[in-house]
């Protein structure tokens, strides 16, 4: 299913059920026509992506959800992806690395440059313990040049 293009046309977004290359579920797949060979023309992004990713318009970021954890990487909280957690990434087309953002998000909404999503945390970072602090909303801003 088409998800998005960069602006210029050089990279189209799609997820599918089918294998094309590796991976189960709605894979998300990049096809870069401004690829060195053929060969190199189709790669995964990420396996299992729910919802619709966000598209930076240049196609260099794509930020999705995933329940899979696609690296060991802590974020700048110091959190980490969790296996079948709601895990909102952003995958760099230009070196192929997928970066944890948060997790337990709402879905990303893109506003011009940027990235935003909403994420509900029994604590924030730098907070006591409070034990009648259920869960407080946080709101992440991404910057689609700099993250």
């Amino acid at each position: 299913m088409y998800q998005g293009a960069s602006e210029d046309g050089s990279k189209v977004f799609f997820t599918s059920q089918q294998e094309l290359l590796r991976g189960k579920g709605d894979t998300l797949y990049e096809y870069d026509f401004d690829a060195a060979s053929p060969h190199q023309r189709l790669s995964v992004l990420a396996p299992e992506v729910e919802g619709a990713p966000v598209i930076s318009q240049d196609g260099a970021r794509v930020y999705f959800q995933s329940p899979a954890v696609l690296n060991s990487a802590a974020n700048g909280n110091g959190e980490h992806a969790t296996l079948y957690g709601q895990n909102l990434y952003v995958y760099d087309t230009d070196d192929g690395s997928a970066g944890s953002l948060c997790s337990s998000p709402s879905r990303p909404v893109k506003s011009a440059r940027r990235v935003m999503a909403l994420s509900w945390r029994s604590k924030a970072p730098g907070m006591s313990r409070d034990r009648r602090l259920k869960r407080i909303p946080q709101l992440f801003e991404y910057d689609a040049e700099t993250v």
